[in-house]
């Protein structure tokens, strides 16, 4: 820590107040300190973190157990950074138990990609899967592989990181999805995060287990989408 930013703590643990402490800055040492915070971008401040209702017209509305239910088209999970949009019932098709296969084969897999989690050529990870997000890109990568999952527009397979915030505010989602008249999140579900060109990863509701499993495997899929 540089001597300024010494400085700057020092004072924050007296005035805990920004702005006592920035004004107190300046009242001891003749000068405003050199301090240039960065804005937060793509944070909608005025959302805070938590559970929301998202209805059919767009508009969203906290979730308190009280809310209006009729249109809610989906349950919005807001976790510091990151937010995903929660569809209310499982993917429908599949086999007779409404499960899918991630992939029918996985032929079209390439032995070795960036995106797999798993480094066959080092065996170590390339990264942590619980900071994985993108599962909009990771659906249409799959796709390309032959995914056959019908996913309405604008919907797609979750990542790990999208269903680890899920997971940590699981309870609250289950209670807002059976208030709207959806489908509590209990079972095994597919995430699009890709373990290797074999397999993919999944979680297990019930526990909030991480797993990953063979592409060809059936389990259900929850998609998500896009919220703030």
């Amino acid at each position: 820590m540089t001597h300024s930013e010494t400085k700057r703590m020092e004072l924050f643990r007296e005035f805990p107040n920004l702005q006592q402490a920035l004004e107190a800055h300046e009242f001891v040492f003749g000068c405003k300190p050199d301090y240039n915070p960065t804005p937060l971008k793509d944070i909608r401040p005025d959302i805070a973190d938590g559970i929301y209702y998202i209805y059919e017209d767009q508009s969203i509305e906290q979730f308190t157990s009280q809310n209006p239910r009729a249109t809610v088209k989906y349950i919005g999970v807001k976790c510091g950074d990151h937010s995903v949009a929660v569809t209310l019932h499982d993917v429908t098709g599949g086999d007779e138990d409404g499960e899918h296969q991630l992939l029918p084969d996985t032929d079209q897999c390439p032995k070795d990609s960036p995106h797999y989690s798993w480094d066959r050529e080092t065996d170590t990870y390339r990264f942590n899967v619980h900071e994985d997000f993108d599962g909009k890109g990771n659906t249409e990568r799959l796709r390309s592989y032959g995914c056959q999952i019908p996913l309405n527009d604008g919907e797609w397979i979750p990542s790990v990181g999208e269903l680890t915030i899920i997971c940590m505010n699981l309870t609250k989602v289950n209670e807002a999805l059976e208030k709207a008249g959806g489908d509590k999140l209990q079972k095994w579900a597919w995430a699009s995060t890709e373990y290797s060109s074999i397999n993919a990863w999944n979680v297990g509701f019930g526990s909030g287990h991480f797993n990953y499993l063979n592409k060809c495997n059936s389990i259900v899929v929850r998609a998500v989408a896009a919220f703030i």
